[in-house]
């Protein structure tokens, strides 16, 4: 899909997918709740949808961290409900990767978004993970911005295990509007 900020939340099926999946966790409970885990499942068919069955038993599907770590009252395991949903098959679904401490979420953060280094100092690699891993780990994650998360997981898996292939699957690319549009017509 591709999400465009700021679009309509009512005309644009995208943002209001992503918008529900992102969902705060303050919300829990809540009466708008409901729409979170609707969009979990969503997010599931999708992705059940476009990654072939056959593929399942020949790689590892690993979540991209959430900003927050797993002992922080925020913390949104919302990636990981999403690949335990898939109806695939065998899948290989691990959270090797874990943030170290809590940061502010990337959409939240507008100009100051974390850099490549931060998010690498940030991530560490669950060794016990590792064992028996397949060579083709694939990212999953929600909205791909510039691609910062993904690269500092991909680098971090790589530099562990140079011999695995790492793609990335996501749920939306975000797009902006060319700026320079009015200034061509």
């Amino acid at each position: 899909m591709e999400y465009r900020p700021g679009s309509r939340y009512w005309d644009d099926p995208a943002h209001q997918l992503i918008s529900n999946f992102k969902k705060d966790m303050k919300y829990k409970g809540s009466a708008s709740w409901p729409h979170k885990e609707r969009a979990i499942s969503q997010v599931a068919a999708h992705f059940t949808e476009v990654i072939p069955k056959l593929a399942m038993d020949r790689c590892t599907l690993v979540p991209i961290p959430p900003s927050k770590t797993k002992t922080h009252e925020k913390y949104d395991d919302r990636m990981t409900r999403v690949l335990s949903l898939l109806n695939i098959g065998k899948s290989d679904v691990r959270e090797l990767i874990a943030a170290v401490r809590d940061m502010e979420a990337s959409h939240r953060s507008g100009e100051n978004r974390p850099k490549l280094e931060d998010l690498i100092a940030n991530y560490r690699l669950d060794e016990a993970e590792c064992k028996n891993i397949t060579k083709k780990i694939v990212l999953v994650d929600d909205v791909v911005t510039a691609g910062s998360h993904f690269k500092a997981c991909k680098r971090l898996i790589q530099d562990r295990l140079p011999n695995v292939e790492v793609a990335g699957l996501f749920i939306a690319r975000r797009v902006v509007d060319d700026p320079f549009k009015e200034l061509l017509l």
